[in-house]
């Protein structure tokens, strides 16, 4: 939150995009919720001789589908305040006081401080021992820690979020890690991101009590991108020094489909709903 209200933000491929926020007292920036929907509403209630309230209601994909401006209008007025003789209109339309109230009824206000908060997690970085001398990225990756808030957030169905794969994935990939910890959890071990200056990366990494590590890969695609995926984790395994880092456990690709098998070149592939601790 901010003076002017908020900064509303959506997901588009993969990428944190602005949608809208305040500008200034005249265009407060703020959450309306009515008949069924949620909306983003600028309105300004501070100044002298006008009330407005503008609403629009944004799809899974960032556009706008629906719009409502409400509007009273009394500069002439004694005191600061609508009556029967002010000009009130819905969508540049004229409309009667009472009509007025009802439409502003029908929208609420939503307070911030009432919302529920997408609660975030940070996945440190794993940071082994190499053989090369590459190096290791420290920034950790952030997840939701449950990813249904993410999709509730940006209003995607079960229909709409397979139109939307990079969504889709990102999503599915909170998921995994989401269910990884859990798992983890439960053996006593944790679970890193590693990624390095050669743009290798794996998107979970378990690390066991006994020194031991597992790298794992999740995956929407087909086989092509599992071949992939698991080519990668092996580049990445084969460059760690098991001396002083520990030997991997196993190396995975976690993917959508039904089948769990190894893979010939020793690499699991298992679906999400097959893993447990």
């Amino acid at each position: 939150m901010i003076n002017n209200g908020m900064h509303v933000y959506d997901v588009k491929d993969g990428k944190v995009c602005l949608l809208t926020f305040g500008d200034g007292t005249a265009a407060f920036c703020s959450i309306y919720e009515g008949n069924g929907h949620t909306y983003i509403g600028h309105s300004d209630f501070s100044h002298m001789g006008r009330q407005y309230l503008d609403l629009s209601r944004y799809d899974a994909d960032g556009r706008i589908v629906e719009q409502a401006s409400i509007y009273a209008e009394y500069f002439d007025a004694e005191v600061d305040q609508y009556d029967e003789n002010s000009t009130f209109t819905y969508n540049g339309k004229k409309i009667t006081m009472q009509e007025y109230e009802a439409y502003m009824d029908t929208y609420k206000y939503i307070d911030p401080d009432t919302m529920e908060k997408a609660e975030i997690e940070e996945l440190p970085a794993w940071n082994p021992n190499l053989r090369s001398r590459t190096a290791i990225r420290t920034k950790g990756t952030r997840h939701f820690t449950d990813p249904s808030i993410g999709a509730a957030a940006l209003g995607i169905t079960p229909e709409g979020i397979f139109k939307d794969i990079t969504t889709f994935g990102l999503l599915f990939e909170s998921l995994v890690v989401h269910d990884l910890r859990v798992y983890a959890d439960t053996m006593g071990a944790r679970v890193y991101k590693y990624r390095d200056s050669k743009r290798r990366e794996a998107d979970a990494v378990i690390q066991f009590n006994d020194g031991s590590w597992a790298l794992i890969e999740v995956k929407l695609g087909g086989e092509e991108d599992i071949k992939q995926a698991a080519e990668n984790l092996i580049k990445i395994a084969n460059d760690i020094d098991y001396e002083k880092s520990g030997k991997p456990a196993f190396l995975m690709v976690v993917t959508k489909n039904k089948i769990a098998y190894q893979m010939e070149n020793g690499v699991y592939v298992v679906p999400l709903g097959c893993l447990k601790n």
